[in-house]
């Protein structure tokens, strides 16, 4: 972690009054409230010493046994490349079977409407959205804590074993007819994501990464993970690309579909030739090599001792919570029963009781928990609006400026590829290099930082100023171009994550996971609905732009509320450190005055 300059240049003049007050905070009040709740803070230390012992058992593996963010970093890698290697063409397909669907309907023959079009691939998404969200709702919120007591390779493993069958059947369908099958399209989706959807891999991935990291590791393990996903999902669309252009070269394609554009879907087109899904069996094929690979050589997190405990832990809290003194005693199956439905429990913790975190933050639990709250919401609500972003950008792209398939390969790989490069080189540039080095603004340990606020900033001006310019772009270069730039917001979604942490105790970190997990896949249902239905109204308007205009409002309102969080606890702060001066002021007075008092004793003795 980089440290404050030491010359004098900004070390007398740009003093970080921040972490000045939390230092004094952390002194005074910290020791008060562990000496007056001792069994919280032992309760807190033997969790910090037990998983401390279990990240030293690890050093003593193999290091093919040995799991690292290397390991989990190559599962997520495979799965975003064999996903994004099949997305153009997917895309394509699709926009080909609802013109299809369309021109059937209306009886235009052979040309469909490509609004129409437009709108029908939007409904299908919207559909998607909803059906995915509804199953993973239970996934996401059990999978967390399951995978404490059972282990995550277990889990990790099923995930995308549902993806690949899902993926396996949907071919099927779309291989059985040359029109859109809209009901078995949107049963497919709900196959693949029956034991969690790609924020569940995503969400076990950073459980995975708190079980083997330090804390002052973690922040750019998480980065790490998100490049991961990043790499696959820019390296996929290019191995794509060159596989659509190699199967052309060799005439497996009956015509080159890398230059099938909008303009050539308004054509009705005949059932789709199977030589057409050759990157759709790629994927497939590419699933199951991923799920061997999890089965065989991804080392399991925690350790068996580990997972007994929690397993032990479990049952204990589930028997305490339902028995009660006036009461019989329940069947032995009923606790882990209700333990299993209830699923929405790990949301509690979002609101940040005061039984959950540690003693030494009572005296500001109310300012803190509302920074948690903002915090919480601005990141479920932030990915939840940008999720649909990528579906309206293709879908966009194809209607403005007639892509082709290697244009939104190209668009995946160039977009993709920049938002990797700024988590692995241009974050790190920016946290300790600039902002920490230069500036001299410190990280905090207990609470969200000037650091983390500053990086969040820079990503989310970027994301609103992209998001504008996108709106009035002219052309695909530039309108690709101001992707690529605007990537740079990818580093706010890590900052706020790393922030959030530091609000809880270090064995929290798996379940504060898991329930933001649950909120987004909740808001999964609803946001990206809306999102869609507002581009589907717009496009029908004839002004699809006016979508990037309302979400560059939104981002910098994001924006906004995450200042007014820094200033907040900023505030608290320094009113506790008066508090606490105070305190300190009143008892050395009444010192004062003792002593004053014994020596006027003496003297007339």
């Amino acid at each position: 972690m980089s440290q404050r300059p030491s010359g004098p240049k900004y070390s007398a003049v740009n003093t970080d009054e921040a972490a000045v007050l939390e230092e004094a905070v952390e002194a005074t009040y910290g020791a008060m409230h562990n000496e007056s709740d001792p069994l919280a803070s032992s309760a807190l230390e033997e969790d910090s010493a037990w998983l401390k012992e279990q990240r030293l058992s690890h050093q003593s593996l193999h290091w093919l046994k040995r799991p690292t963010v290397i390991m989990i970093g190559i599962c997520l890698f495979l799965v975003a490349f064999a996903a994004s290697s099949a997305e153009s063409t997917r895309q394509l397909i699709t926009f080909k079977l609802a013109c299809n669907s369309v021109a059937a309907e209306m009886g235009t023959g052979d040309v469909c409407d490509p609004a129409q079009t437009q709108i029908l691939v939007s409904s299908l998404q919207q559909a998607y959205i909803i059906a995915v969200g509804c199953t993973t709702i239970f996934s996401s919120g059990k999978l967390g804590p399951l995978s404490d007591q059972y282990g995550r390779r277990l889990f990790i493993g099923l995930i995308v074993l549902f993806q690949a069958v899902g993926k396996l059947v949907k071919y099927f369908v779309i291989t059985s007819g040359p029109e859109l099958r809209f009901s078995l399209m949107v049963l497919t989706e709900i196959l693949a994501s029956l034991c969690g959807g790609v924020m569940t891999l995503v969400m076990l991935a950073n459980c995975y990464v708190s079980d083997i990291s330090e804390p002052h590791q973690r922040t750019y393990f998480l980065g790490i993970i998100m490049a991961s996903l990043f790499v696959g999902l820019s390296l996929g669309p290019a191995v794509g690309n060159v596989l659509i252009s190699l199967t052309n070269r060799m005439g497996v394609f009956a015509r080159d579909i890398s230059k099938v554009s909008t303009s050539a879907m308004t054509a009705v087109s005949g059932k789709i030739p199977r030589e057409e899904l050759v990157p759709l069996k790629v994927e497939i094929g590419l699933l199951f090599l991923v799920l061997l690979f999890i089965c065989t050589v991804l080392p399991e997190s925690r350790t068996q001792s580990a997972r007994r405990m929690s397993r032990s832990l479990s049952r204990s809290s589930s028997q305490a919570s339902l028995t009660r003194p006036d009461a019989p005693e329940a069947p032995s199956a009923r606790p882990g029963l209700l333990s299993m439905v209830n699923f929405l429990r790990p949301l509690r913790l979002l609101a940040y009781p005061k039984d959950q975190v540690a003693p030494s933050r009572y005296a500001s639990i109310r300012t803190t928990r509302v920074a948690v709250i903002l915090l919480v919401l601005f990141d479920c609500l932030f990915i939840s609006i940008m999720t649909p972003m990528g579906e309206v950008f293709v879908m966009y792209g194809v209607y403005r400026f007639d892509w082709t398939a290697q244009d939104i390969g190209s668009m995946l790989v160039v977009t993709c590829s920049f938002r990797a490069i700024t988590l692995l080189v241009l974050s790190p540039i920016l946290s300790h290099k600039l902002f920490s080095g230069y500036f001299g603004l410190r990280t905090l340990k207990k609470r969200y930082d000037h650091v983390e606020w500053a990086v969040v900033t820079t990503g989310l001006l970027a994301d609103s100023m992209g998001m504008l310019l996108l709106g009035l772009s002219p052309s695909s270069r530039m309108f690709i171009s101001v992707m690529a730039i605007s990537s740079i917001g990818s580093i706010a979604t890590p900052a706020v994550n790393s922030a959030l942490v530091k609000f809880y105790p270090e064995q929290k970190v798996g379940e504060l996971f898991s329930a933001m997990a649950l909120l987004k896949n909740t808001l999964q249902i609803v946001v990206p609905y809306l999102v869609l239905g507002i581009y589907k109204k717009t496009v029908t308007h004839g002004i699809p732009q006016l979508l990037f205009f309302i979400v560059a409002i939104i981002v910098f309102i994001g924006l906004l509320v995450l200042t007014w969080v820094i200033y907040i606890l900023d505030k608290e702060d320094a009113r506790i450190a008066r508090v606490a001066e105070a305190e300190a002021q009143m008892e050395e007075e009444l010192r004062r005055q003792v002593h004053h008092r014994n020596s006027s004793f003496s003297a007339g003795a």
